[in-house]
């Protein structure tokens, strides 16, 4: 399982949401700064997201931070994810352009679901399909607009229905969860790697080891758990680069 330590960035400075609210933000400062601390700590990937393009996919003012954040990346060799704001084809080859592994689309992709399909096939490995979802009656249905807005799209028709389109890496985050240290959805984790062949990303909620080794315990099916992203652990120092490097490699 990968260990995928959170950089979301909002304004230049590294930044953790409670529960995606851009209202309800604590800075740990400078991005560029937090991503060489990751690197030299061990880092053996990082998890980017750009929150001023999630909120609005026409600003780019992250693009320098970003640009310096991916050339430590390169200069130690770890693989970067990046997302926010990635609603269209130009926005996944600008992306890509910049130097980065992998690509996160967002939720949006459901509604529009034209463009993704027609993204380029060997595009398609190198994509995370980011399904972020709240629970609404006891279903859990996917958010929208930088977790602004609850979709009519059931999160398992979703994971369901693009998997049998090709995109297999799927981040699943329970928006209740993120940001809190609450603990990991291991059930709903251990019910989608049963059912779905997907490579699930696991975000929201992990504490500390124990959690990263609980999510590394779940059982390949027809699905496996890839990663792990975390964030607020870390930051919060409940949890050091090498402590989850251990966890997920057990």
């Amino acid at each position: 399982m990968r260990f995928l330590p959170a950089v979301d960035i909002l304004d230049g400075q590294a930044v953790r949401l409670i529960q995606g609210d851009y209202a309800a933000v604590t800075v740990f400062g400078d991005a560029e700064a937090v991503v060489g601390r990751l690197l030299a700590q061990g880092a053996e990937a990082l998890h980017l997201v750009d929150l001023n393009a999630a909120r609005d996919p026409n600003d780019r003012s992250n693009h320098q931070v970003l640009e310096g954040c991916l050339s430590q990346a390169r200069d130690y060799k770890v693989m970067v994810e990046l997302g926010g704001g990635v609603r269209d084809k130009r926005a996944v080859s600008e992306f890509f352009a910049l130097g980065v592994d992998r690509v996160i689309i967002g939720t949006s992709a459901l509604e529009t679901k034209g463009w993704v399909l027609d993204l380029e096939e060997e595009w398609r490995p190198k994509l995370v399909l980011s399904l972020d979802f709240r629970m609404h009656d006891g279903e859990a249905f996917v958010v929208m607009d930088a977790w602004r807005r609850t979709s009519a799209f059931r999160l398992e028709e979703a994971v369901h229905d693009f998997s049998q389109q090709g995109f297999i890496t799927q981040l699943i985050t329970p928006v209740s969860r993120d940001g809190m240290a609450s603990g990991p959805d291991l059930d709903r984790y251990r019910r989608l790697v049963a059912e779905y062949p997907i490579d699930l990303i696991a975000s929201g909620g992990i504490r500390d080891a124990h959690d990263l080794e609980a999510l590394a315990s779940i059982a390949p099916a027809r699905g496996r758990i890839e990663g792990a992203v975390v964030g607020t652990a870390l930051y919060r120092g409940a949890l050091s680069v090498p402590e989850g490097l251990i966890a997920c490699s057990r």
